[in-house]
């Protein structure tokens, strides 16, 4: 049940972290698909033991958490009647909030990718095919390329929409599509995935409407041309009988009412110019009924080869080589457009709820459904108000203090900061640009570079006070070693560092805050009962993000080691989640429960502190 307990454990505190009120509870069912409410996410019991239901489970509860988090529903009352401009939405808004979520939580990218990893590998993630209808294919290519913006396995769906997108729309229509998505990199806000969307449905309307549009123009031409000849035609037989040059202009008016005899809509092609006519015939004597090469490329789209388009293909195609592209985007829109009336496109979040809760079912039906909660855990409180006995820590914690912050500088705690340029009158190294002032008296030409660093640390202490502590004195001990390292740190102005103490009254005290200073008095005495090292890690973690501070974030428990490893596990991988690293300083043991060589060490006396610490630096941070 380890995996489970951990999921379960990691998930309630991140919907503590990211749900605005703090009180969205992660809750099991034994039926049914996972649904959210506004008070929690609701998880069907399945197979814990099954990775891709665990994947599926994480993807689905980041994915609401994400919503409750980044998205803002308010925004969305004013689309919702527009079925096809909602679920356009809906696509761009996913990829959106996947991305803010990532940004905040890095190691939920990994969990996310693994989710649509499975969906694909189960088809829900389908492969765009040449057949595909206008409709699939545009969602088809939002949908993945906002996904394989922010990372996902989707980048090779989504170049397979855009190019049967381009056979049957046109490169111009394709490439207009792909300017709005490009719009994705500065999509900040549930808002500004709308526009997108709404772009994306104004493009299709546009390539609809204006067509209809210039075919409205050619028909006013007809009749224009229509009303012209008649009146010519009265004209020439007027003249016809005052002079004898009058068969010459009833022959060239013949001609061209022969031109409108032969079809109103060929003789009238270039909106009412004479010259239309000529070109008209030798277009259809090519036989191609005057396609450009982009058409005649494409496979079964000329539209003449069905006795049709001669009317409204061949008028384009006489003004433009490829003037058949924008029939063919016409098409395409007014298809997608009916579509997206008639139809529902596939719905992600609609689908994973049906698939998880499938997948539940099957498990319960097979008796390999979880139904024990072993091990979960709730946040305690974080509280100021110091307890009863509090006292000063011992002369051994200012002893060491200074040599604890001098082991931190010596192993290069901290990233590298900005290097800068220092000259002077001697080095080791002559800047060339420099020498040209030598003959005005600057004889600093001797570049010495010098290295800024800059710590940017924040570390949470947090001092195991249960009962055990008392054996040996060893909370004295904890309580030196908490005091010793924030003096030790205390002078360097980019490290911060915050105190607690648990658990006291089934909470933990704030012992120090991140902005005071270190005091002497924080010498809290071993009254708690319990060592819930897993939930005051838990608490600890959640106000680590709230506190907004740049740099590395570190919590360092300082503990006996006696605690529950399952809870501490699951609060390990909830820090690697949230990019904080957790570390362990025994007291008075040899090992910390939960932790490994690796991110712990152990002391017995306070002496001990300066090369175990550094020994713990080099492990982690050098």
């Amino acid at each position: 049940m380890l995996m489970k307990n951990t999921i379960l454990a990691k998930a309630r505190a991140l919907a503590n972290i990211m749900s605005p009120r703090g009180d969205i509870g992660i809750k099991l069912v034994k039926g049914g698909s996972p649904f959210a409410t506004k008070d929690a996410i609701h998880i069907p019991e399945g197979d814990w033991s099954d990775p891709n239901y665990l994947a599926l489970v994480e993807w689905y509860i980041n994915h609401e958490l994400g919503h409750i988090k980044f998205t803002d529903f308010s925004s969305l009352p004013r689309i919702a009647k527009n079925k096809l401009l909602m679920n356009l939405t809906n696509a761009v808004e996913d990829a959106r909030m996947e991305k803010a979520v990532i940004n905040a939580y890095p190691g939920m990218e990994i969990e996310n990718a693994a989710g649509v990893n499975i969906w694909k590998q189960e088809g829900k993630f389908s492969t765009p095919q040449p057949d595909d209808s206008p409709m699939q294919l545009v969602f088809s290519y939002v949908l993945y390329k906002g996904r394989s913006s922010i990372g996902q396995n989707l980048l090779e769906e989504a170049n397979l929409a855009l190019t049967y997108i381009r056979r049957q729309a046109g490169d111009e229509f394709a490439d207009k599509l792909v300017d709005i998505m490009s719009g994705l990199d500065q999509c900040k806000h549930t808002d500004d995935a709308i526009r997108i969307a709404e772009k994306v449905l104004e493009l299709l309307q546009d390539e609809s409407e204006d067509q209809d549009d210039e075919n409205d123009e050619s028909d006013d031409s007809d009749d224009n041309s229509e009303q012209s000849n008649d009146d010519e035609s009265s004209d020439s037989n007027s003249d016809s009988s005052d002079n004898g040059d009058g068969s010459e202009n009833d022959s060239g008016d013949g001609s061209s009412d022969d031109d409108g005899a032969d079809g109103d809509d060929s003789g009238d092609s270039d909106d009412g110019q004479g010259s239309g006519s000529e070109g008209e015939d030798d277009s259809n004597q090519d036989g191609n009924g005057g396609q450009g090469e982009g058409d005649s490329q494409d496979d079964g789209d000329t539209q003449n080869e069905s006795g049709e388009g001669d009317q409204s293909g061949d008028e384009n195609s006489a003004q433009s080589g490829s003037g058949n592209g924008s029939d063919k985007a016409q098409q395409f829109a007014e298809a997608a457009l009916e579509e997206g009336k008639q139809s529902d496109v596939e719905d992600l979040h609609k689908e994973l709820q049906e698939t998880i809760g499938e997948m539940a079912e099957e498990a319960r039906n097979e008796g390999r459904a979880g139904i024990q909660c072993d091990g979960e855990f709730q946040p305690l409180d974080i509280v100021n108000t110091l307890p009863d006995g509090i006292s000063s820590v011992t002369h051994n914690a200012e002893r060491y203090s200074q040599s604890i912050g001098q082991a931190f500088n010596q192993h290069r705690l901290t990233k590298k900061g900005q290097v800068t340029k220092r000259y002077d009158r001697s080095g080791k190294r002559v800047d060339a640009s420099k020498i040209a002032g030598v003959n005005a008296g600057n004889f600093n030409v001797f570049v010495n570079p010098t290295e800024r660093r800059n710590l940017g640390f924040n570390l949470a202490l947090l001092v195991d006070v249960s009962v055990s502590m008392k054996y040996k004195g060893n909370i004295d001990l904890a309580n030196d070693a908490a005091y010793g390292v924030m003096k030790g740190l205390q002078p360097h102005r980019d490290v911060k560092t915050a105190c607690y103490h648990y658990p006291v009254a089934n909470s933990i005290i704030e012992t120090k805050g991140w902005l005071q200073p270190v005091s002497k008095d924080m010498a809290v005495p071993a009254i708690g009962s319990s060592t819930p090292t897993g939930e005051a890690l838990q608490s600890i973690l959640m106000r680590m993000i709230s506190f907004n501070a740049s740099g590395e974030k570190v919590v360092c428990v300082i503990t006996d080691g006696r605690c529950n490893e399952e809870t501490v596990k699951a609060a390990k991988q909830l820090a690697n989640e949230m990019g904080v690293h957790l570390v362990a300083i025994g007291i008075g043991v040899s090992e910390v429960s939960g932790f490994d060589e690796s991110n712990s060490v152990c002391i017995s006396d306070c002496s001990e502190l300066q090369s175990k610490l550094s020994e713990l630096v080099l492990k982690n941070f050098a």
